[in-house]
């Protein structure tokens, strides 16, 4: 017999046993649900979907889809968060033992200050602890419309941004610029990182030619990543932000990121693509006779497509993303093409907890064929528009200009490896990095070629690789009640390698399958430059009360660029974040409000050889080698530094339906670069880069969105964005005013570059001109830029749109000025004739100046390029699940214009039309295939 002592422990002993018997299943549940963007009705993927008051929680899948499992039986709160969404809730009864399903649209949160950035940082931080403005495209927001290219999506895409197509060749790259002009010797480009892996800063070179008569095109090697690889593009435009990446990063930085993957099963997506580049119905540009136009023989419609698929899920630790692509796209005139194919696999892998590995590789494949173009007398438009005066003189048929034969073939590796820790307060990281790019490219004039019968041919193989290593240590501590630190230290390098060789031939003894070999006269060339850079920075951020942060760094940078007498240099930079809107006083219709400022340095280096002095290899007398006087040197020679400060304001009120950000800049450039002619008696003739100029940049960037209509079927959202750039040469250090392009000119007081030349004093007199030479003429670039967007949602339809006006520009026009000397330019068809007819005295002296012999001259054809386009628009629409055939999951079927209007007085094709590709040193259309439009059209599946 059990005692009484022993008998209330027995009992407690069983009651604590069946307490912890769990429950049957019958009293829990199971919630089930899809959460999609609430204007393009995409799915959102990674979104946090929670229990309130369990610990239950999941990510959604890539179709948006979500399952909680377990979840007790009663009344419960599911809540949903994603960074750039604002946050939403649902009520929701679970029965026991049965499902549940919900269904959530997220409204993008304009103000997005918890958003997490990583360009221009140590580590990722949120966006209302940073002091400077940063753009971000988010591809969830872009959805499923089809988009041309990473270039093409930058395009109007946010203040700040100058991206212009110039040329109509199929795999061409254009002009790419943040805030202005840094540099007037060294480029003005921005740094590109895809997946933390900083890509070669040369471009893809244009295929190859024997005399240099090539196809005056070249291309960004980044502009191969697939767009719906990508998760997000992160945009910091000057040095105030850029200052942690030193040297190179003065012209603003640029960061892809491609997918990830995400725990759960497997989420396919497949998408095709189809559609057609196409030039409009000519302009009078090409109208000269009312014979057929010379265009017409071989201009076309160029058919595209792309067909893409890709996979993410994750296992045990196990993270994964694989896709692939291939695409074909002709181009507007025949023989003009590109095939290209692409592979991305993105893994992650959680070694032990806190410790965890990422690899980022991709690889991609481009063979293009192009046709000459541009200042080439082999090329096409400089023959077709001269309507029968062109270098078949006499013929309007120009195709025998396609009879050449220019081919660029490309393999572009991006591969990352990065090993991180987090222990505690303290995160540690090292990533390494490597690009390699090898391009080949050929040209050919076959045997009996019209030019030139004998043929010529050139081979040109490039190799780039750039490698970066880097590491960067964080530390989090509390300091005081409501103060944070966060001290980061870490450091880079880059070892960028380029070797180019080549190899001409000319003169093939008959037809067939010509090679350098088969050439009666050959020559070769190998250049090797390699260019190292490294640098470490520190970085405290202090945080008060989560409104208040204050954030100070430097960077201290070396490179082998540099002059050996120069040593090291320091890129400092201070910014403060103030969030006004987090007082408990704040009223409740303005719902963020954020104060930022920022001031930092960064650099630009001078070219790899530019310090040191060179002699140039040559052949002397009866062909002994020798030696003839390259570049001078500079032992001191330093990189450019910009220091720039901006100050600005993000807010949005009425519950987010008026969202304004607005930002001043002004950067200056000090110690810049500018060619400088020797004393002759020193024998180098050569002009040596100096540390003697002075550049100021300054201007607005204020951005608006406004949702006038937001409801459950129906919602209208409206931006829009303006930006000014005021650039100026403020001292040249005693350098007199230099040319960079046919009339640019860099001079003290004026926008680097701007045109300079003559002026008709007298335009209305009818007499002959009088010139007032070297007067300004126009700055090259533009001053003001601005982008409009406007997008409407119908339920599961979709339609968007978005316009770009610019200004301030100009061009020289050498299609109008050469087509007047050749008098088949209309605009001086009837000022030509009159003269002809003797009638002379009844022409005004600008008529003169533009039109007749003797006084033509292309600083007459200086014009405006001010334009409207409308980039893109666009028409999306949802299929509903019960209409996907096949269980596929989610469908979507889209279809988009890009460049489809426009609106411009410039009397040429096309005022984005620039011979020089991304070169910003002047700006001129001479005889450049003009961008061309597009319309596709798009089908995914999710499943």
């Amino acid at each position: 017999m059990i005692s009484t002592r022993y008998e209330g422990l027995l009992v407690a002993g069983l009651l604590a046993a069946f307490a912890a018997i769990p429950e049957p299943a019958g009293a829990q549940g199971t919630i089930t649900g899809r959460v999609a963007d609430a204007v393009t009705h995409a799915p959102v993927p990674r979104a946090e979907v929670t229990v309130e008051g369990t610990a239950l929680g999941t990510l959604t899948l890539q179709d948006g889809r979500f399952q909680l499992i377990n979840v007790p039986a009663g009344n419960q709160q599911v809540r949903v968060r994603m960074v750039g969404y604002r946050p939403t809730a649902a009520q929701v009864t679970v029965l026991a033992g049965q499902t549940v399903t919900l269904s959530f649209e997220l409204r993008a949160e304009v103000i997005a200050l918890e958003e997490m950035v990583v360009t221009g940082l140590p580590t990722a931080a949120r966006r209302r602890e940073l002091g400077t403005s940063v753009s971000q495209i988010n591809m969830a927001e872009v959805g499923a419309r089809p988009t041309v290219s990473v270039e093409s999506l930058l395009q109007a895409s946010g203040t700040g941004i100058q991206s212009f197509q110039h040329e109509g060749q199929v795999g061409a790259s254009g002009l790419l610029q943040l805030r202005g002009v840094k540099s007037v010797s060294q480029g003005n480009e921005p740094l590109v990182y895809v997946d933390g892996v900083r890509v070669a800063t040369s471009r893809t070179p244009a295929a190859a030619a024997f005399d240099g008569r090539n196809t005056r095109v070249s291309s960004f090697s980044w502009n191969d990543i697939n767009p719906s690889n990508i998760e997000r593009v992160e945009i910091i435009k000057g040095a105030a932000a850029t200052s942690l990446y030193g040297t190179e990063a003065s012209a603003g930085v640029i960061q892809i990121f491609t997918k990830r993957g995400t725990e759960g099963r497997p989420q396919w997506s497949m998408d095709v693509t189809q559609g057609a580049n196409f030039w409009p119905t000519p302009s009078s540009v090409i109208r000269q006779h009312e014979t057929s136009l010379d265009i017409d023989v071989v201009k076309r419609t160029g058919h595209t497509q792309r067909y893409g698929a890709s996979v993410r899920g994750g296992f045990g630790g196990i993270d994964y993303f694989l896709g692939g692509t291939a695409s074909d796209e002709n181009g507007i005139v025949d023989t003009q093409w590109s095939k290209n194919w692409s592979a991305t696999g993105n893994f992650g892998l959680n070694l032990f907890e806190g410790a965890t590995i990422r690899l980022s590789n991709s690889f991609s494949h481009r063979r293009t064929r192009q046709v000459p173009d541009g200042n080439n007398r082999y090329g096409y438009m400089i023959n077709v528009l001269r309507v029968g005066t062109g270098y078949k003189a006499g013929d309007r048929d120009q195709s025998w200009v396609l009879e050449q034969e220019y081919f660029n073939e490309q393999d572009n590796f991006l591969g990352s490896l990065e090993v991180a820790y987090t222990h505690s307060r303290f995160k540690h990281s090292i990533r390494f990095g490597l690009h390699n790019l090898e391009s080949a490219s050929s040209g050919l004039q076959p045997f009996q070629w019209l030019l030139n019968p004998q043929g010529t041919i050139s081979q040109r193989n490039v190799h780039n690789r750039l490698m970066t290593t880097e590491f960067s240590s964080t530390w989090e501590q509390p300091v005081t009640t409501g103060v944070r630190s966060t001290l980061s230290i870490g450091g880079q390098l880059y070892d960028e390698q380029r070797n180019t060789l080549s190899a001409d031939g000319q003169g093939f003894p008959g037809p067939g399958n010509h090679t350098v070999s088969s050439a009666a006269q050959r020559s070769s060339d190998e250049s090797r430059i390699r260019q190292v850079n490294a640098g470490f920075f520190a970085q405290e951020v202090l945080g008060f009360g989560d409104r208040f942060f204050l954030t100070g760094g430097v960077r201290v940078d070396g490179s082998s660029s540099f002059g050996e007498d120069y040593g090291f240099q320091f890129y400092p930079k201070l910014s403060a974040s103030f969030v006004a809107s987090d007082a408990s006083s704040w009223p409740g219709w303005w719902g963020t409000f954020r104060l930022r400022g920022a001031i930092g340095m960064a650099g630009k280096a001078p070219g790899a050889f530019d310090a040191v002095r060179t002699w140039e290899p040559i052949s002397a007398k009866n062909g002994q080698p020798g030696l003839s006087p390259g570049n001078l040197g500079n032992s001191e020679l330093g990189p450019e530094r910009t220091t720039e400060w901006e100050t600005g304001f993000d807010s949005d009120m009425f519950n987010g339906r008026l969202a304004i950000e607005f930002t001043y800049y002004r950067a200056t450039t000090s110690a810049a670069l500018f060619n400088v002619v020797p004393v002759p008696s020193e024998g180098f003739l050569s002009s040596q880069l100096e540390n003697i100029g002075k550049l100021r940049s300054d201007g607005i960037e204020l951005s608006a969105t406004l949702v006038p209509i937001d409801t459950r079927r129906l919602s209208w959202k409206v931006g829009g964005g303006v930006t000014t750039t005021n650039s100026k040469v403020v001292d040249m250090g005693g350098a007199a005013p230099f040319s960079t392009g046919n009339l640019a000119r860099i001079a003290e007081g004026y926008a680097p570059p701007a045109f300079f030349g003559r002026v008709v004093t007298n335009p209305d007199e009818l007499a002959d001109p009088v010139f007032a030479a070297n007067e300004f003429l126009g700055n090259v670039l533009p001053t003001l830029t601005v982008n409009m967007n406007t997008d409407v949602s119908i339920g599961a339809l979709n339609l968007g749109a978005v316009g770009e006006l610019v200004k301030g520009g100009h061009i020289v026009n050498s299609v109008a000025w050469l087509n007047s000397v050749r008098r088949v330019w209309p605009g001086c068809r009837e000022v030509q004739v009159q003269d002809s007819l003797g009638n002379r005295a009844s022409l005004t002296a600008a008529q003169r100046a533009q039109c007749l012999t003797g006084f033509i001259g292309a600083d007459q054809f200086v014009e405006s390029w001010d334009f409207f386009k409308l980039r893109n628009v666009s028409a999306t629409f949802r299929v509903p699940s019960r209409l996907v055939p096949l269980g596929l999951g989610s469908a979507t079927m889209s279809v988009a214009g890009h460049n489809l209007f426009k609106i411009s007085d410039y009397t040429g094709i096309d005022p984005e039309s620039h011979e020089g590709g991304g070169n910003v040193s002047y700006r001129e259309d001479y005889y450049s295939l003009p961008p061309m439009r597009s319309v596709s059209a798009k089908l995914s599946f999710t499943f």
